[in-house]
């Protein structure tokens, strides 16, 4: 083989091989090149490039970091390419694509350095074309059918009755209960969720039963950037459709409850953008850990090598700013044109974590809420904070669920139109119990020492709930203290739940036996 004469002729190469990928994922997400984070973290890369090139004086050498750094930023990429196809482990992955570059430098002798180079520029090239930013779509125009369904489920909704006794919080309540009395909404300011996490609780209620054990109706697919829980049953889409209703779903990536088994579904999936960070005040260094911790995050192999970073950051995921593409205009403008008579099914990420927008939708320093995570206890002082900072989030979800419902309402859609609207449970802000190692407890365990209190349940379980009927003519509110089950199956279906009235109020966490344990929150909620 003839090796690549001259440091800078391997150094542009090991650029094609370490750099192009990052190029790639600066693409994917729509950040641009022009920021401070994004030069330091090109250039941290370029180095490295200079140093292979340097440890790479011999063929041989040469050669060998040449077929590692292929194995590293290609294996992934071909398992999520054949995925759909031939299911590959990673690891066969990687032997393939050892297998297939040793045999195309022996085949193709000095030609595989540029066909290399040219090959892994051009990807660049192609990402950055197919995520080109694009105008926003014009309000649709063009009126659809009526008799929808619209069943929006905001993530960490805590209840009407759920909200602390803080000023931003009786802020929040009241903006959310005017939206909802403003278009004759029957409100339920005691619901609560039956599971405090997402993966149990969503679905649990589109299949209107409780689990008999942890993740049960979930699957856990993909690794890297495509991994995410699948939800292989949907009662609700099935149920509808049976009815002769068209079934649209609303899905982040992460949990797909539209799932390809429902073949007469409209599927349809935002993500995370890392480009929406920039309407966020702050600076370079904080982008640069978000920017490393995901690119680092988003392939398995890679990120064993840090993604040549000498650092490793953790995954962070930027919440509500997911649906700036979607919520409230886009959904509005999509249910107004949808021809058929529909159920609409959106899961919205918000005002889940993190809390970064202000009650008027302007957004706060990074450096306010990067930090903000599910997983953890925290003291009261942090636990106050987050709580202001959640409010003032939910009450901009308020508004921005009152714009949708304006929308609709202008023209003449929502008078016909079923809308349920619920959390998947409460706002998961814990406090502090006092306990050794309870600063980091994931929120579906039971992590009690004695009975829990009503605030801590409160903040697990109380969840948005409100229902309004076609033809409604007046707000309502429903004073009975019930779980998402019974409330849902009565006030949509006309029936009762599956598991009864006595299991479907209570409300589970996971013991130390990774057991569903019961808890009888009516005995505290009084």
């Amino acid at each position: 083989m003839t090796r690549i004469p001259g440091w800078k002729g391997r150094a542009f190469f090991f650029s094609c091989l370490v750099v192009a990928p990052f190029l790639k994922f600066l693409a994917r997400n729509q950040t641009g090149v022009l920021h401070p984070e994004i030069a330091a973290a090109i250039l941290w890369l370029v180095l490295v490039c200079v140093v292979l090139s340097a440890l790479a004086r011999k063929g041989w050498v040469f050669y060998g970091l040449t077929g590692l750094c292929i194995v590293f930023v290609a294996s992934y990429p071909l398992a999520s390419l054949a995925q759909p196809v031939v299911p590959l482990s990673l690891w066969l992955s990687a032997v393939l694509v050892a297998l297939g570059t040793g045999m195309a430098m022996w085949g193709m002798r000095e030609r595989f350095f540029p066909v290399m180079a040219v090959f892994a520029l051009s990807g660049v090239v192609i990402e950055a074309a197919a995520h080109l930013p694009k105008n926003a779509a014009a309000e649709s125009v063009t009126a659809g059918s009526g008799g929808h369904v619209l069943w929006l489920v905001l993530d960490e909704q805590i209840g009407l009755a759920g909200f602390p006794d803080y000023p931003e919080c009786s802020s929040a309540r009241a903006a959310l209960q005017a939206v909802l009395d403003r278009y004759n909404f029957t409100s339920f300011p005691y619901a609560f969720s039956n599971y405090s996490d997402t993966i149990d609780s969503v679905p649990s209620v589109i299949n209107s039963r409780l689990l008999r054990y942890p993740q049960e109706l979930i699957v856990k697919a993909g690794t890297g950037n495509l991994r995410h829980y699948r939800v292989p049953a949907n009662r609700l889409f099935s149920e509808f459709a049976s009815r002769g209703y068209h079934v649209v779903g609303y899905q982040h990536g992460s949990l797909r409850e539209c799932d390809a088994a429902f073949a007469s579904a409209d599927c349809r999936q935002y993500e995370d953008h890392l480009g929406w960070l920039y309407r966020a005040p702050g600076g370079w260094t904080e982008r640069f850990r978000w920017l490393v911790g995901t690119y680092q995050a988003g392939d398995p192999l890679l990120g064993r090598i840090k993604g040549f970073f000498p650092f490793r950051f953790g995954l962070k995921i930027t919440g509500p700013l997911a649906l700036s593409g979607l919520w409230p205009n886009q959904l509005a403008s999509d249910i107004l044109a949808e021809p058929r008579r529909s159920l609409v099914f959106a899961h919205l990420l918000t005002p889940h974590s993190p809390y970064l927008f202000r009650r008027d939708g302007s957004i706060r320093p990074l450096e306010e809420w990067s930090g903000d995570r599910a997983d953890e206890r925290v003291d009261p002082q942090r636990y106050e904070a987050r709580y202001r900072r959640y409010c003032e989030q939910s009450e901009y979800t308020a508004s921005q669920l009152g714009s949708l419902l304006e929308k609709l309402d202008r023209r003449g859609m929502l008078q016909g139109m079923t809308v349920v609207v619920h959390g998947d449970h409460g706002s998961r802000i814990r406090r502090s119990l006092g306990l050794p190692g309870d600063s980091q407890v994931m929120p579906d365990v039971f992590d009690y020492a004695g009975p829990p209190t009503l605030r801590d349940l409160e903040d697990r379980f109380s969840t948005l709930l409100a229902v309004k009927q076609p033809g409604a003519q007046a707000p309502a509110c429903n004073l009975e203290k019930h779980g998402l089950l019974t409330f849902l199956s009565r006030a949509v279906f006309g029936r009762e739940p599956a598991d009864g009235v006595d299991a479907a109020d209570r409300v589970y966490l996971v013991n130390h036996s990774a057991q569903l344990q019961p808890i009888d929150i009516l005995k505290y909620w009084r």
